[in-house]
């Protein structure tokens, strides 16, 4: 039995995307050197119940407690792992090292390691017909795994096609299995 290799499936799920009008266009990928996996490292960040997740920009009229509430809410129970509840305010009880970070039209070429350092002057590009959207996966100041994904520019967040993105970029951040755990080391 041939087995495509992940590469293959994402790459024929975005063409196979593209030909729908709501698409979300995505691209995501890991820091290969993390070796612990990232299935069982937010399985520990998360293992407590809760997440700390910081949101960048805003990108429609609403007030941004509203906003931040509607965008965690949206992100739980898209994402394999530990039921997690995903907060702006964590509790002391929360692994204060691990964060989620999510960002609104970042400039395409800053790099993708600055999403887990300070956001207080994170860049932003000016608004278009596309809606760009950034998720980071963080552990201190090093990213673990990020997803860019964009669509056409919604008037809100109840769109579909806007809570369609949400949810595919914490599915694609959180894969289902860690990379490192299908690797065979049989020539060790």
């Amino acid at each position: 039995m041939v087995r495509a290799s992940p590469v293959v499936v994402a790459a024929s799920a975005a063409v196979i995307l593209a030909g729908c009008t709501q698409a979300v266009r995505m691209h995501s990928a890991t820091d290969s050197t993390y070796d612990t996996g990232i299935r069982s490292t937010f399985a520990y960040a998360a293992g407590v119940g809760e997440m700390n997740t910081v949101i960048v920009g805003n990108p429609f009229d609403l007030p941004r407690d509203a906003f931040e509430r509607f965008m965690t809410a949206t992100m739980r129970g898209n994402h394999f792992g530990p039921p997690t509840t995903f907060t702006t305010t964590p509790s002391d009880d929360a692994r204060s090292d691990y964060r989620i970070v999510v960002t609104f039209d970042t400039p395409v070429g800053m790099p993708k390691s600055r999403l887990c350092g300070p956001v207080e002057d994170m860049p932003r590009m000016a608004s278009s017909e596309r809606l760009g959207m950034t998720t980071a996966f963080c552990w201190r100041d090093r990213i673990i795994s990020w997803v860019d994904a964009e669509i056409a520019r919604p008037a809100g967040p109840d769109e579909g096609a806007f809570r369609n993105m949400v949810a595919t970029s914490m599915w694609n951040l959180l894969p289902t299995q860690d990379h490192m755990s299908s690797r065979d080391d049989s020539w060790l």
